[in-house]
Parts: C-alpha cells; structure tokens; sequence
C-alpha cells in the first residue's frame, strides 16, 4: 500500500503539468466561437488545488466558460460579485454562461482557499 502512495506523490507533479501546461491551448485559456452565439467559450482546469490557468484573459460581453475538474477532491466555481457558486465533481465538466464585464473579476473554489484562486481578466 505504501509503494502505491509514494508512486501517486511521484506521478502526481507529471500529471499536473501535462495537464496545466506543456503546450496545451486548456493553460492559457482556450477560446471559440461557437455558430450561432455570439459570445466565445473559453476553458478553466481545476487541480487539485489550483486553476489553470490562474488568470484567464476574456472577451467582455457573454461568455460560455467550460470548467473541468481534473483533480481528485470535488472543486468550486465561484463569482461572488456575479452570484455564481458552482461545484464541480472530481472528473466532472460543467458549462457557466455569464456575461464578462471589462476588467478583472476575482473567481474562487470555495472549499480549497486561500490557492485555489484566479481572475477573467475581461478587454
């Protein structure tokens, strides 16, 4: 049982940056239009315990962010100046609709604080 631990803290960083990084359109925010709307749709990782990536660069006006929790442990979406509170299961994908305003709106997992939080960053 032991080696399996140490083997899962040995993997565990890897798998975090494959995930979060080398490359991957999901760490920096991913973004496209879908036909017949006219906001974009951008995705959001959640790890265990951070987002990626940690600032999210967005159009202003609606948007559609796709959230995907890759971690273990269950994650929360939340806007609290925009009402928004939203889990998001471990291996679970949800959808948010919301409108960005111009600027940077802080976004949170209420349950891992204070690191897991993040900013749309909306131009």
């Amino acid at each position: 049982m032991k080696r399996r631990h140490k083997l899962m803290y040995l993997l565990l960083p890897l798998v975090i940056a494959l995930l979060t990084g080398c490359g991957s359109n999901a760490a920096e925010g991913s973004s496209e239009s879908k036909p017949g709307e006219s906001g974009k749709t951008y995705s959001l990782a959640a790890t265990d315990n951070a987002f990626g990536p940690k600032t999210l660069s967005v159009e202003s006006g609606p948007i559609t962010l796709v959230i995907e929790n890759t971690g273990v442990a269950i994650h929360n979406f939340s806007i609290p100046s925009l009402n928004i509170d939203k889990d998001v299961a471990a291996g679970e994908t949800v959808e948010l609709e919301l409108t960005a305003s111009s600027g940077m709106t802080e976004f949170l997992c209420k349950y891992h604080l204070p690191e897991m939080k993040g900013a749309l960053d909306a131009s």
